[in-house]
């Protein structure tokens, strides 16, 4: 059965819960002002509300832990906001995939990250795979704010039955990040809501990494070729 919430995850939130919420800066709180908090957290970007990121949740916490990000930066920097906040607050939920589909319909400005992100859901889905996306494609896809750059990473998330499967999307993948000149950060889903980098599952190291909703945790590269075949 399927979790309500998993890492990577959108999540819309109900008016009164943003305006409840408390929320702490990660980094230098000192450079932003109340104002710009405000509009991030409550008020949005011109009507347009930035939907919460369900982070890796921290042991204690009462309700779903959540995070924020500008689409704009100010000395290199953009605003990150963490929280907590209940459940019950969620209105909608759109996983990676789910966002990933928006690339169908959505008018991508013509950045380097997109043309990535266009060749690697069109290999997947040659491939018969399921490819989703996260970070700041995904945030641009799902707000049509401007998060991206000409130097924006694209963050894959992807869904393999088997180590050969693995292996072609690694490869395929590769071939998208020299073809575009974008470095591409794939996880591939493990079972239990783990995820660890495609790469590291598809090497020889004897041991992969992985991050899970609650915690993070070192497979043997056996156990997690068993995870992956769900």
């Amino acid at each position: 059965m399927k979790a309500l919430f998993r890492r990577h995850d959108l999540v819309t939130l109900t008016a009164s819960a943003r305006r409840a919420m408390a929320v702490e800066v990660v980094g230098d709180a000192k450079a932003w002002s109340e104002e710009e908090i405000r509009e991030l957290a409550v008020d949005g970007f011109d009507g347009v509300l930035v939907p919460g990121i369900v982070r890796r949740q921290e042991q204690g916490a009462e309700g779903l832990c959540v995070g924020f990000s500008s689409p704009f930066r100010k000395d290199g920097m953009r605003l990150r906001l963490s929280s907590c906040v209940p459940r019950s607050a969620v209105t909608l939920v759109r996983d990676p995939y789910q966002v990933a589909g928006l690339a169908r319909t959505a008018m991508l400005r013509p950045l380097p990250v997109f043309d990535a992100l266009s060749r690697a859901l069109r290999f997947a889905r040659g491939q018969g795979l399921a490819c989703g996306v996260f970070g700041s494609a995904a945030l641009e896809l799902a707000t049509g704010l401007p998060y991206c750059d000409g130097t924006s990473d694209l963050d894959l998330l992807v869904r393999c039955e088997g180590s050969d499967e693995a292996q072609r999307l690694h490869e395929g993948l590769l071939d998208v990040e020299e073809r575009t000149g974008v470095r591409i950060d794939a996880e591939i889903e493990l079972e239990g809501g783990w995820a660890a980098k495609l790469g590291e599952f598809c090497s020889d190291s004897g041991s992969v990494l992985a991050k899970g909703f609650n915690d993070v945790r070192l497979f043997s590269k056996e156990e997690a070729v068993v995870m992956n075949h769900r």
